[in-house]
């Protein structure tokens, strides 16, 4: 798949997860000024990904704009899952005139699934559905959401050795590796000087 086109919303993992499973040649993140923090992000964590600005509410400016980014003479498929309804509008109207695949990542229940459609004289047709296996790290999943962080382990003293808390967090720890993918223990996130730190982030597949 040469082009895979996201719409960027509020949330990064309607793009992230549905790149990582299709691996397109070149992503397009289409953001507005509001989601341009959450398309840098992505960026970070698809480095063949290229970011492009179009208005979130005006249909024609919308419909335009994604013409332009994304030429007729390319093979694209199109996220439909983020972005504004105005901005989804477009892009559903783009890709029945230039019959390109679109596909919509369904999160409410785990596993997520992908559905996949398809166009043509004949109308529109689901093309697959696919249930998506862990295709995130835990750094991947705080780098979406995240300016930065840092793990820094449990909790430890001035002196550098585990306190009380640092050794219910281990036990803790501990007690959960078995049954989860990745736990990381002393996650503070960057942009808040060191107001906030969480002892356990826990993942398992994509959540």
């Amino acid at each position: 798949m040469p082009t895979l086109l996201h719409l960027i919303g509020e949330q990064p993992m309607p793009a992230l997860l549905p790149d990582r499973l299709l691996q397109p040649e070149r992503t397009l993140l289409v953001c507005t000024t509001k989601t341009r923090a959450v398309a840098e992000r992505l960026r970070r964590l698809l480095p063949h990904a290229v970011i492009e600005e179009a208005v979130p509410y005006d249909l024609p400016a919308i419909l335009a704009r994604l013409a332009e980014l994304a030429p007729a003479s390319e093979h694209v498929v199109v996220n439909l899952t983020g972005g504004t309804k105005m901005m989804m509008l477009a892009a559903f109207a783009l890709a029945l005139q230039r019959s390109w695949d679109f596909v919509y990542l369904e999160s409410e229940r785990s596993p997520a699934t992908l559905h996949r459609y398809s166009t043509d004289a004949g109308g529109l047709k689901r093309q697959a559905q696919h249930k998506l296996p862990s295709l995130i790290t835990t750094s991947d999943y705080l780098g979406a959401h995240l300016p930065g962080f840092r793990s820094e382990g449990f909790s430890r003293d001035d002196y550098g050795r585990v306190t009380d808390g640092g050794v219910f967090e281990q036990a803790v720890y501990q007690a959960l590796q078995p049954h989860v993918d990745e736990v990381l223990a002393g996650v503070r996130p960057e942009g808040v000087a060191n107001q906030i730190e969480i002892d356990l982030v826990i993942r398992v597949g994509n959540q």
